[in-house]
Order: structure tokens, then C-alpha cells, then sequence
């Protein structure tokens, strides 16, 4: 075993495989990052990213090869000929500059040449282990309140880490909300606890960094983003991590089901409804996320007006909507808690007209793949039919542009979305009325 006060030891610590570090990896969501400021933004929310991966399914393969390595210890050369191996059974052409292209059209999707790989491979490694050092120093702060920074030392160590090579802040001071390890792409910097009886008996100086953190800008792309810069009082010198790192690690719990109902909010509809009626493990992801969701909300029985995005509107649908000149704002299909509890309570009150917890629980899936979609004349309004059964149909409405109140990491805020409001069990010949107006699918039910 390695001397606890050397340097760390990163090979040694990835064949450990500790607990919290892939705990924490595991729990990181995906973020897709065609550019530098997309994927500051990425690191910022702590979201999984790799600049230039363009594509989710593929951003999924390299994240999922990150895993394996971080819970075997396996070694950089595994995960390189591993991922790369992966990536040439998923059909993507690698071309002679380590780039993967889509094979039909032969746009680049990913820039992964051997040097590229190594930095993502040791960068998130270095993340995800100083994660779980983090929440041990936190469990430990009662004990050893007194946390000091430790670059290696050697001659790949940056100026401005190995000037920090031994300083100590109480776990509390400000200095480790923005210079926590990893600083940098690439950095090996540490954090080791000392008990006051460890200050006291080796006479060690505790620095404050009142005074010494000073706002910054710094490049990302052609643009800027504020940062921190720590300055020392004694060598004038000035630490600023690279963009999107060294703040305190933050774990968090979005999915790539939820990374992708965020895409889908943000781009433009004729885009996401393309790509996902395209792609159907994308509706999978959806869905997972949605079925672990929903049954928690069903389990507490009470609304935190959270939400999800369980679709998308058709590619058919949102041409439509836009003939009727509605000015959708995405093709995001969105159920909120208090909806998703109003149908579970429908269902106890007369399970005879209301879906079935099994129902509720397949909503992706079903509006997915419809019997028909309507066009509700009187009342606008889509009608999914999702299901029929002799002279019984399964409905969900949804209100397109539905202006509501929505909670999320930013807080809670006012949004206008396509909104699942209500489903329910109806007579077959009720829907044949003149007020809807079929939009696509068919009636035949199936044998």
C-alpha cells in the first residue's frame, strides 16, 4: 500500500475501485457537446461531456466504457481499444485522424484520436475518484476539519497547481468551491485532511482566502465565462482553473432520459420529433426515466410540480400544428407530478373509465406508438388514442402550447409546454364524432 502522506497515486487508486467514486460517476448525466462553451456549460451542471461527441447514442458508448473502467480498474490501453472497438460495431467509420463518421452521410461525430482518448480516460477517472475523496473528507469533517492541497510535483505539474503543492483551508473556506481537484484536463492534484492535533504537532500554517479570490473571465471558445482566481499573498501567483472545473464535486441525479427531455426542450420541434421517431432507444430512455419517476411520485402521493418529458410530438403532428398556425414552442410531450397522481387517483375512484397503474406506467411507450392521433375541433386539443378494446378506447389529451408552472434545477418558473392533462377510458363511437378530426394512425384494433 502506497505511504498515506506521498503523493497520490492515481493507478493504484483506480484498481481500488471505491465506492463512492462510481456511485458518483454512475449518477452523472450526458450533456452533448458540439463546442467549448456547450461543454462549460456541461461541466458547470456537472453533467457528463465530451467536446466534439455530437451524438447521444454515442456519447452513451464512451460514458459506458468510462464505467466498466472505473468499477475493474481496467487501464487506459483497455479502454481505448475497448470504445474503439465498440464504436466500430456500431457502424462508425473511423478515419485516418481518429475521428468517427456517420457511414451514409460521412459527417464527423466524434473526435477521439489516441491523445484525445487518453485525456477523457484519465480526466474523468481523476473526477469521479477526487468525487468520493470528497464525500469522505465531508463525512470526516467533525474529526479533520482542516483540508490541504497536493499536487505531484514532478515535471508535468502545472505552475500555478505546484504552487498550491501544501496549503491548507478549513473543509469550509471558500477556496474549495473553486479550486477542488481536478483543476484542469489532465490534473492530478489531490486533497488530504489533517486533524488540528496533525497542525499543531507539525506547526503547519492555515491560510484564510479572505483576500486572496479574485472574479475573472476566462476563454472558452470565443467567448468568456466568469471564473475565480486564487492569488498568493506571499508569490503573487495565480491559480485559475481551466473552464469547468475545480469547483466542490456535486452530485446529481440526472438520467440520460432526463438529459434528453432537456435537448428535447431546447431545439427547434421538426428537429427532436425527427430524431426521436428515428431512433427508437431514445423513446427507451425516455421511458426508463419516466417509470422510475413515476413510481416515486406515486410512493410520496404528493406534488413538488416536477415533470418529465415522456415523448415527442409526431413529425406529422407538429406540421400539422403549424398549418393551424400554432407556434409550438418544442415537441416535448410533458407530464407533471400532480397530473401523474390526479390519473393514479382516477384510477382507484373507477378503474372502469381511468388507466391502469400498468397504463400509466407504459405512457411512453403508448404515445409512442398510438392507434390514431385526433384533432379535437371544439375544445383544441390532441386526442391520442392509445389503445382500443372492442368498443372501448384508452385516451390521453394533450394541450399544445399549455401555459403552467414547472419546477427545476433553476427553480420554480412559468413555461408554456405540450402538456398531458388528462386520460381516461371512452366509448369508441364518442370519438367518431364530427368535432375530431383524425391527424394519423388508424382505428383497426389489433387481433
Amino acid at each position: 500500500m502506497p505511504d498515506a502522506s506521498a503523493a497520490p497515486d492515481l493507478k493504484y487508486a483506480i484498481g481500488l475501485p471505491p465506492a463512492e467514486a462510481i456511485d458518483y460517476f454512475k449518477g452523472l448525466g450526458y450533456r452533448i457537446s458540439r463546442n467549448a462553451v456547450q461543454a462549460y456549460n456541461a461541466a458547470q451542471a456537472k453533467a457528463f461531456t465530451v467536446t466534439g461527441i455530437t451524438r447521444m447514442d454515442l456519447l452513451q458508448d464512451v460514458k459506458a466504457g468510462l464505467d466498466k473502467a472505473l468499477a475493474k480498474g481496467t487501464t487506459l490501453s483497455t479502454f481505448q481499444s475497448e470504445t474503439n472497438d465498440l464504436l466500430r460495431r456500431r457502424g462508425w467509420i473511423r478515419t485516418p485522424g481518429g475521428a468517427h463518421a456517420e457511414p451514409g452521410t460521412g459527417e464527423v461525430v466524434a473526435q477521439l484520436p489516441p491523445r484525445r482518448m487518453q485525456t477523457i480516460f484519465r480526466t474523468n477517472m481523476q473526477s469521479a475518484l477526487m468525487a468520493g475523496k470528497y464525500q469522505q473528507l465531508q463525512d470526516d469533517v467533525d474529526i479533520a476539519p482542516y483540508w490541504q492541497y497536493v499536487a505531484v510535483m514532478d515535471s508535468r505539474t502545472r505552475p500555478a497547481h505546484a504552487a498550491a503543492n501544501g496549503l491548507i483551508f478549513k473543509h469550509d473556506d471558500p477556496f474549495w468551491d473553486s479550486h477542488f481537484p481536478p483543476c484542469g484536463f489532465n490534473c492530478r492534484c489531490s486533497v488530504r485532511a489533517l486533524r488540528a492535533r496533525d497542525i499543531d504537532r507539525r506547526d503547519l500554517d492555515v491560510s484564510d482566502s479572505d483576500g486572496m479570490l479574485e472574479p475573472t473571465e476566462v476563454p472558452v471558445g470565443r467567448q468568456t465565462r466568469p471564473s475565480v482566481a486564487f492569488v498568493d499573498k506571499v508569490t503573487r501567483t495565480r491559480f485559475v482553473p481551466d473552464p469547468g472545473f475545480g469547483q466542490r464535486p456535486v452530485r446529481t441525479q440526472q438520467t440520460l432520459g432526463q438529459a434528453l427531455g432537456n435537448k428535447i426542450e431546447q431545439v427547434a420541434p421538426e428537429v427532436s420529433a425527427a430524431v426521436v421517431a428515428a431512433k427508437p432507444r431514445l423513446t427507451s430512455a425516455l421511458a426508463e426515466e419516466y417509470q422510475g419517476w413515476a413510481r416515486q411520485t406515486l410512493t410520496a402521493g404528493r406534488p413538488q410540480h416536477d415533470y418529465r418529458v415522456v415523448g415527442t410530438l409526431s413529425p406529422k403532428i407538429v406540421k400539422t400544428l403549424r398549418a393551424k398556425e400554432y407556434t409550438i414552442a418544442n415537441a416535448a410531450l410533458v407530464l407533471r407530478d400532480d397530473e401523474l397522481l390526479h390519473l393514479a387517483r382516477d384510477a382507484k375512484r373507477a378503474r372502469s373509465a381511468a388507466l391502469t397503474r400498468a397504463q400509466i406506467l407504459q405512457l411512453p411507450d403508448l404515445l409512442a406508438h398510438p392507434q390514431t392521433v385526433l384533432w379535437d375541433n371544439e375544445d383544441p386539443a390532441l386526442v391520442y388514442v392509445l389503445d382500443l378494446q372492442g368498443q372501448a378506447a384508452t385516451k390521453a389529451i394533450v394541450r399544445v402550447d399549455w401555459r403552467t408552472s414547472l419546477r427545476d434545477d433553476q427553480g420554480r418558473h412559468k413555461a408554456t409546454v405540450n402538456a398531458i392533462r388528462t386520460a381516461g377510458v371512452v366509448q369508441v363511437g364518442d370519438l367518431h364524432a364530427a368535432r375530431y378530426t383524425p391527424i394519423e394512425g388508424s382505428w383497426k384494433s389489433e387481433d
